[in-house]
C-alpha cells in the first residue's frame, strides 16, 4: 500500500512567516532596502495595508509549494528544495528577465527583488 503524504500546516504557518519576516529584512535599509528605493519608479509603499496583506502572500505561497510536494510524493528534502528552485525560476526567474528585456526594468532592481 502506497503511504500517503499529507500536508503539515504547522510546517506551512511556519514557513510563510518565516518567509514574511525575511522579506522584511530583505527590503530593510540594513540589506537592499536602499537599492530597491532607488531604482523602483514610484514612491514607497503605503506600509500601513501592505503589512496586513504581506503575510497572506507568504502563506499562500508556502501552501501551494505544500500542495505540490504532497502531490508529487516528494520524500526527500533534497526533492523539495529542487521543485522549488525549479518553480522559482520558472515563475519570478523568467518574470525579471522580461521586466528587465520588455519593460526597461533596471537589472539592479531586478536582482533585489525576491
Amino acid at each position: 500500500m502506497e503511504k500517503s503524504i499529507r500536508i503539515n500546516y504547522r510546517a506551512v504557518v511556519t514557513t510563510g512567516l518565516v518567509a514574511f519576516i525575511l522579506s522584511i529584512a530583505w527590503y530593510s535599509p540594513a540589506l537592499f532596502g536602499g537599492l530597491w528605493l532607488r531604482y523602483r519608479n514610484g514612491p514607497p509603499p503605503a506600509s500601513d495595508w501592505t503589512l496586513t496583506f504581506a503575510p497572506l502572500r507568504e502563506l499562500i505561497a508556502s501552501y501551494v509549494v505544500a500542495l505540490l510536494i504532497t502531490r508529487l510524493s516528494l520524500m526527500s528534502s533534497g526533492s523539495a528544495v529542487k521543485i522549488i528552485f525549479l518553480l522559482w525560476i520558472a515563475f519570478h526567474g523568467i518574470g525579471m528577465a522580461g521586466a528587465v528585456i520588455w519593460d526597461n526594468m533596471p537589472w539592479q532592481l531586478a536582482v533585489v527583488r525576491r
